[in-house]
């Protein structure tokens, strides 16, 4: 009898993730397969979404230089949606980085839903700043 192990998730995997910080539920499928029950609850499979995102604080010199755009980060959230780390995915300018992870360190998430329980999960975050 083989065991085949599948990462699972509420999304895919993919460069961003870091298997090290956001551990996923495994499904063990084995070659004699058993029902599996269903899922107990309305929405047994739920993608994790920003509940309060907390303003950053611009610096004055991003300001006075008036630069803007969007910055895109990667959110490692635990299984009660709390942010763990945060980086950089693309960014109009590094001195827009460090206000950036700020406030995603500090919004409220909820977290990912598979099979009627919340896991870990990652969350694409993006910060628009005006220039």
């Amino acid at each position: 009898m083989g065991v085949l192990h599948v990462q699972a998730g509420a999304r895919d995997a993919n460069g961003y993730d870091r298997r090290q910080l956001v551990d996923r539920p495994v499904v063990v499928a084995v070659s004699n397969p058993q029902p599996v029950d269903p899922p107990s609850c309305a929405d047994p499979y739920v993608q994790a979404i920003t509940i309060r995102a907390k303003e950053p604080i611009v610096p004055g010199s991003a300001v006075q230089a008036q630069i803007g755009g969007v910055v895109r980060l990667a959110v490692a959230l635990d299984d009660k949606g709390t942010p763990k780390h945060a980086w950089i995915i693309r960014s109009p300018a590094v001195i827009l980085n460090t206000p950036s992870i700020d406030s995603a360190m500090n919004s409220t998430f909820r977290p990912a839903v598979f099979r009627c329980k919340p896991v870990p999960s990652g969350y694409i975050f993006a910060v628009e700043y005006a220039d």
